[in-house]
Parts: structure tokens; C-alpha cells; sequence
């Protein structure tokens, strides 16, 4: 593709990312700390991916065979501004890393999911991200086998209003100072 940027080019080694199967928002943690320490990129937003229902179709996804979708509970990407281009990183894509949101859209998100697969986005600044996200991985005990379970500790918050995973993936439930809207631009 002509339009693709390189992780390399963005200053990010995917080697050095902390990734764990099956823990997309702690994935997407880690990195928010690796870009935001770059003052290269503006308006970095975590973008939780889900609907009332808790079922959205995602294409391109490593998870299953090319040209079908797999229906996430919720999965969690980052969006970031970069040399005036808008790119998403997303470690479970089979797009590459990061993804212009164009591409990313018509790929992953293509228009003709049924509606109620369709993708709601729950918008959040990686700042807000990075200091109130928490997760005590309470929502995968007795679903997966816990050597599965990341190797690092889980991310805490001490801040008295926590953004806690539960109430982050429930899109009937308001978060403040976040927004959802039904487009991820």
C-alpha cells in the first residue's frame, strides 16, 4: 500500500510491546505509555469497540481466517494522529501496524455488517486512559486458564474515579469523561 505507514517509521519496535492474547485493553495500555512519552503525536484517543448488545463483528483479525469476521464481547484499539494522518494500532489485526482509519475502517468494519453486529466506539483520552483505566482481570477468572492470564501486574488505578473495565465495555453505562458515538472518526 502506498498510504502505509510503518511502525518503524512511527518510532515503535512491536518486538518491545507488551502483548497478551485475549487482553486487548491492557495491550493498548502499554502502548498508550510507549506514544504518549513521543510529543510527535497529538489527540491519541483509546477506542473501546462494542454495542449494547456486546457483539461486534471485526474482519481482519489474526483470530480467524482471512475474509471472515469474529464476533468480539468488545475489543479495545488506539487511535492516534501521526505527520497529519490519523492511524490505528490494533495488535490482533491482520492490517498492518499501525493501519491508516480509512483502511482500517473499510477492512475491519466494512459497511455491510448486519446491524446488530454493528460497532458503537467508546472515545477516551489516552491521558485520562493511562491514569484512571482499571482492570483487575476479575472479568476473564474461570474463562481462561489463568497461565494465560498476562505475566506483568494487573493496572490498578488509585484514583478515586477509576475507569473500570465493567463499566467501560457496558454501553448503557455513561462514563464521564468519555463519549460514545456510532462513528470512529
Amino acid at each position: 500500500m502506498a498510504n502505509e505507514i510503518s511502525a518503524k517509521k512511527l518510532m515503535i519496535n512491536t518486538s518491545n510491546c507488551l502483548y497478551t492474547s485475549q487482553f486487548c485493553e491492557e495491550n493498548i495500555w502499554h502502548l498508550c505509555q510507549q506514544i504518549c512519552a513521543d510529543g510527535n503525536f497529538t489527540q491519541s484517543e483509546v477506542i473501546f469497540l462494542s454495542n449494547t448488545n456486546k457483539q461486534i463483528a471485526v474482519y481482519s483479525q489474526q483470530a480467524v481466517p482471512a475474509h471472515q469476521a469474529i464476533i468480539w464481547d468488545y475489543h479495545v484499539i488506539l487511535k492516534t494522529n501521526y505527520q497529519n494522518k490519523t492511524v490505528i494500532f490494533d495488535f490482533d489485526s491482520r492490517l498492518s501496524f499501525p493501519c491508516l482509519i480509512n483502511d482500517y475502517l473499510s477492512n475491519s468494519l466494512p459497511a455491510h455488517i448486519p446491524s446488530q453486529f454493528k460497532t458503537q466506539f467508546r472515545h477516551i483520552s489516552a491521558e485520562l486512559y493511562l491514569t484512571h483505566f482499571f482492570s483487575d482481570r476479575s472479568h476473564m477468572i474461570n474463562l481462561i486458564d489463568k497461565t494465560k492470564f498476562p505475566p506483568y501486574a494487573p493496572i490498578l488505578s488509585n484514583h478515586k474515579n477509576n475507569l473500570k473495565l465493567l463499566h467501560l465495555i457496558d454501553f448503557n453505562c455513561p462514563n464521564q469523561g468519555t463519549r460514545i458515538s456510532n462513528n470512529l472518526i
